[in-house]
């Protein structure tokens, strides 16, 4: 280094010393979020799920294998397993609510179909609440009931009400709060999915992309 670079950097040192004020202090400080789908995880296997896309349920499918076949083969149990769901992309439409489902036609919206009805769908059918029967199995509800737990992501939520908005004329923002409040029982909104995916790696998940 230089001889005047470094008294530069001396000098700027020597100013927040006699000002009172600590390296610490005059770097920017991370803002604090509440991450509850993040505590309490103690099993012995700890998996973060990527879902991207609705695949007509097969992500609940394929969250399902996980648990079976550490419980098939493994001899564990459920809670010996911990699973987060991480739904962005066309796979947010899995955790919202019947009412959405049907003032948005989101069936429509992402193509699925109701097994029942074989028309667009007007509910929810992976979630296993709500009115109606003959949804996908496993649903979201019974995973829930094995202890995975459901994010989603605000972004995507966001990217969604743009999408409404601009098919319906409506206002983004006021379809943004709605859709947020519609989220199912248990499902826990983050800021990001592709922030949620590393969080859960720095809290000792591991990462799979599931479509």
């Amino acid at each position: 280094m230089e001889r005047r670079g470094f008294l530069g950097t001396v000098s700027a040192g020597m100013l927040i010393l006699a000002g009172g004020s600590s390296v610490s202090e005059a770097m920017p400080v991370e803002p604090t979020v509440q991450e509850p789908w993040l505590e309490g995880l103690s099993g012995k296997h700890k998996q973060y799920l990527d879902v991207a896309a609705h695949g007509q349920g097969a992500p609940l499918g394929r969250t399902a294998n996980l648990l079976n076949a550490y419980v098939e083969s493994y001899g564990l149990k459920d809670s010996d397993v911990n699973v987060v769901f991480g739904a962005h992309g066309t796979a947010i439409a899995m955790v919202l609510d019947d009412a959405l489902w049907s003032k948005y036609t989101l069936g429509s919206h992402f193509s699925i179909a109701d097994p029942a009805t074989k028309s667009p769908a007007l509910r929810n059918i992976f979630a296993g609440v709500g009115k109606g029967q003959g949804g996908y199995t496993p649903a979201l509800a019974e995973l829930q009931k094995r202890g995975v737990r459901f994010i989603a992501c605000r972004q995507a939520i966001a990217r969604l009400s743009r999408e409404l908005a601009a098919r319906d004329g409506g206002d983004a923002a006021l379809i943004n709060k709605e859709l947020l409040a519609g989220l199912l029982p248990g499902v826990t909104g983050v800021p990001a999915a592709i922030v949620a995916a590393n969080r859960a790696q720095e809290a000792g998940l591991t990462y799979l992309y599931i479509g």
